[in-house]
Order: C-alpha cells, then sequence, then structure tokens
C-alpha cells in the first residue's frame, strides 16, 4: 500500500497548491498541475441581472442573464429568462431559455445563439412544447418539474442527466430519479389519499440496534425517499414503501387489473367494479351465474362517504339519505356528486367513491363491514401528474 504525502504543486497560472496524493504518484500530480490555468472548488456565483432587475438565483456557474420576463395570471406566478452559461461542464451547452412557473416548475431550451433565444421568450415566454418547437435555432427542450436544472446547481450538489441533486442521494433500484409515483398518505383530517409525486432520489440511513430492547444486534439500512413537493417517505426493514409506479393508466382500468391479478391468485371470485355512471366491470372464473347489482346505496339510510378526487384530495363523512332524497336523487352516489359538484376544490373531478352503512348509535360501520365498503370508480378518471 502506497504511503500518501503532503506536497504543493505550482499550476499554469502560478498558482500554489497544497494537496495530499500517493507518494509514488507525486510526480504524475505535479506535472497534471503545470497543465492547469485554473483551479476553483463548486461555491455559487450570483448572475448578472438585466437593467429592469427582475430575477436572480444563484449558481456555482459564470451566468449571464441577457433577457428577462415575469408575472403572473389565475394564482400562477413564474418567469422566463435567457441564460449563457460561461463555463459550462463538458458535453454541455451553454445559451438555454429557461422558465420556471409555480403550477409545472422549471423547463429550459437550448438554442444555437442567443439572439434566437431572445426571440423564442417573446414568441413563447411560457415554453409550452408544442409552441418551443416551432421556433429557430431550437436543439433541445427538457420539462425538469421540480427538479433543479443542472446550470443553477450551488455548492457541492452533483449534476445528474440534466439535473442538479443534493449530494448523498444515491441509486435505487425502484426509486429512480425523476420516476412517477402514486403515493398513499394520511391528509390532515387522518383520511388515507392518493397523490401523484415525482421521485428526487433516495438515501440510505442505517440504524443501529440498541442492544437492550432489540434481540437483533445487526444493523440494518432504512431509506429516505424524497418526492417533489418537499415531503419525504421513511421505508423501514422489512416494510412495503407507500408508493407505487405511476402508470398514467385510468384509475378503474388499473383497479380491474389488480383484482384479475388476485382472481388468477385465489383471490374474490367474482370481484365487481362499479361505475358512477350505473355501469359495472365484473371479474370472474367461472360460469355460474352472477347477482345483479346491488341497489345498496338506493336504500333510505345514513352512509359514511369518502371521496377522492382526481386531484389527489381525500375526504370523509356522514351523508344522510332520506325518501324525500330517493325521490329527488335516486341514490346516495347522485346525490353525493350533485352537492359535491358545488363545493369540490379546486374543481377536480370524482375519482372514487366509497360507501359504508353507517348507526352513529350502534358504533359506526358494523363490525364485519368495515373491510368491505360499496366502492364506485369514475370510468375515465386517473389521478392528475405534480
Amino acid at each position: 500500500m502506497a504511503t500518501e504525502r503532503y506536497i504543493e504543486a505550482v499550476t499554469a497560472s502560478g498558482m500554489v497548491v497544497s494537496l495530499r496524493c500517493p507518494e509514488d504518484k507525486i510526480e504524475a500530480v505535479k506535472e497534471a498541475l503545470a497543465a492547469v490555468r485554473e483551479l476553483d472548488i463548486p461555491g455559487w456565483r450570483e448572475p448578472s441581472q438585466v437593467a429592469h432587475g427582475g430575477y436572480a438565483a444563484l449558481s456555482r456557474f459564470r451566468l449571464t442573464q441577457h433577457d428577462y420576463a415575469g408575472g403572473g395570471d389565475g394564482g400562477i406566478c413564474g418567469y422566463v429568462e435567457v441564460l449563457e452559461i460561461g463555463d459550462p461542464p463538458e458535453e454541455r451547452h451553454n445559451i438555454v431559455l429557461h422558465s420556471f412557473n409555480t403550477r409545472e416548475g422549471h423547463a429550459f431550451a437550448e438554442y444555437d445563439t442567443v439572439t434566437e433565444a431572445k426571440a423564442a421568450l417573446r414568441r413563447c415566454g411560457n415554453l409550452e412544447e408544442s409552441a418551443i418547437k416551432k421556433t429557430p435555432g431550437l436543439r433541445r427542450h427538457v420539462p425538469c418539474g421540480w427538479l433543479t436544472p443542472w446550470f443553477y446547481a450551488i455548492g457541492q450538489q452533483v449534476i445528474i442527466g440534466d439535473y442538479a441533486l443534493a449530494p448523498g442521494l444515491e441509486d435505487h433500484p425502484l426509486y429512480t430519479l425523476g420516476r412517477l409515483f402514486v403515493v398513499t398518505e394520511l391528509n390532515e383530517k387522518g383520511v388515507p389519499a392518493k397523490k401523484v409525486k415525482r421521485c428526487l432520489g433516495c438515501r440510505s440511513l442505517e440504524v443501529k440496534p440498541m442492544s437492550y430492547c432489540d434481540h437483533d444486534d445487526r444493523s440494518h439500512f432504512d431509506h429516505l425517499v424524497y418526492w417533489n413537493d418537499g415531503s419525504c417517505t421513511r421505508i423501514g426493514k422489512g416494510e412495503s414503501g407507500p408508493a407505487v409506479p405511476y402508470t398514467d393508466e385510468i384509475e378503474w382500468i388499473r383497479e380491474a387489473a389488480e383484482g384479475c391479478g388476485q382472481l388468477l391468485a385465489g383471490g374474490e371470485n367474482p370481484f365487481r367494479i362499479n361505475l358512477v355512471d350505473g355501469r359495472s366491470f365484473i371479474g370472474f372464473l367461472t360460469s355460474a351465474s352472477i347477482d345483479q347489482p346491488s341497489a345498496f346505496s338506493s336504500q333510505p339510510g345514513t352512509y359514511l362517504a369518502e371521496i377522492i378526487l382526481t386531484n389527489g384530495e381525500a375526504f370523509r363523512g356522514t351523508v344522510p339519505f332520506s325518501e324525500a332524497d330517493r325521490a329527488k336523487y335516486g341514490t346516495v352516489l347522485r346525490k353525493i356528486q350533485i352537492q359535491l359538484g358545488y363545493k369540490r376544490p379546486g374543481r377536480a373531478d370524482i375519482l372514487i367513491v366509497k360507501l359504508w352503512p353507517y348507526n352513529e348509535k350502534e358504533g359506526g360501520i358494523p363490525y364485519d363491514q368495515r373491510d368491505k365498503p360499496v366502492v364506485y370508480f369514475s370510468p375515465a378518471g386517473q389521478l392528475t401528474g405534480s
């Protein structure tokens, strides 16, 4: 094993550098540094600004901001800028049109010249891909979402592909950079809600057991998965994460695919998926007759309803359903659809409705029905991506 020594070497510009290297590599290191004209530890610099002020951000690269525009409409704010990177790393282009808005995050487009990038800013400042592709001088268009573009890397952030990442994040066989997942989590009211999130990487955390309360004296690793909305999921030893890869599939079809898989593995036979337009999907592996759809939701009484919207919002509450309601709406599902249509947040569509019979005097949901809600899916419903 080679011994290491501290040495001083001189660069081509006369800069004296102090470093440590293997003793048998000293001459090779000095020779290599003698050909280096500039040496720096990545930090961050502030890009120059256009005359009117406007937006500026930190970067470890030398940025010149040639043009800028910003504003907002309908609660969505953002900006767009033309940047020239003075010291881009190898194989990276130095002229970009970069945009950010509070709905879609970052995007950038590479151009041959600053003039062409400025013309594209005036023509389609929001960087919509369909419009950007028609602009002269375009090299490529990169939607980044909530990942930071590489040219805004600071400090010791690692550049992977087109993105700048915090140090310490490693590749994981499932939770890979930029991949979309459907994440199930409890909302502020304690109701399980599903949201589509983009993975920003995964970090492994070594957990050492306490000898006085853990029979297994071996350490293990938990995984911390970071999401684009700033949240983090911790997955412990032997746990399955509350996230599955997002397939952009219509929700009830995805549910049907899962039901078929369970059916083939000996699960419930037949299984039924109810749609809010009155139709049902029935899966079975038998020639036996299938019962007609239950009239459950047309019976007067009190129901517990759990509603999930296409934007991931979820909420739960009791719904009284009287004889007068049956005459007016026909079913409790229809009552929910009509009343919620005027109140739902963000005007998101209904994705899933779950119904249970409910009797507050007898403890709420009957014990044998707690895991068996009647579920209705929207025929074309799917979660919207982040």
